[in-house]
């Protein structure tokens, strides 16, 4: 005797519906590659917004950071903290926060997140 319910057969299959699949990652290209032929970047505000939560994770994981660097790596902590944390990934956010206006050429509309050409895809 089966224990499965009518509404339990509707879960799986919406769930099953709702897989990320040839046809989903097919779609989702095509959109990317739209919206990158456009040549519409992000806003300023929501970069910023980026830096802030990139910031925000770091600090709020230092200690998962640590850890993982020691177990795979093998990094003493000190190390980790000073060269991965402090040095490189929060002093990179500080750096964008000060240069990332400039980035913008709000005049003619051709910031390095436009300038295809010049590789800056950002």
């Amino acid at each position: 005797m089966s224990s499965s319910t009518p509404d339990s057969d509707k879960t799986t299959t919406s769930s099953k519906k709702s897989a990320f699949d040839a046809l989903a990652a097919s779609r989702l290209v095509t959109e990317l590659r739209g919206n990158f032929a456009s040549g519409k970047t992000r806003s300023y505000e929501w970069r910023l917004l980026q830096l802030n939560a990139i910031a925000k994770l770091v600090v709020d994981h230092e200690q998962e950071i640590v850890d993982a660097l020691r177990n795979d790596l093998g990094k003493p902590p000190l190390e980790t903290v000073a060269y991965e944390v402090s040095s490189f990934t929060l002093l990179l956010v500080c750096v964008l926060f000060i240069y990332i206006y400039s980035w913008f050429d709000y005049g003619s509309g051709k910031g390095i997140f436009q300038k295809i050409e010049n590789r800056w895809i950002l």
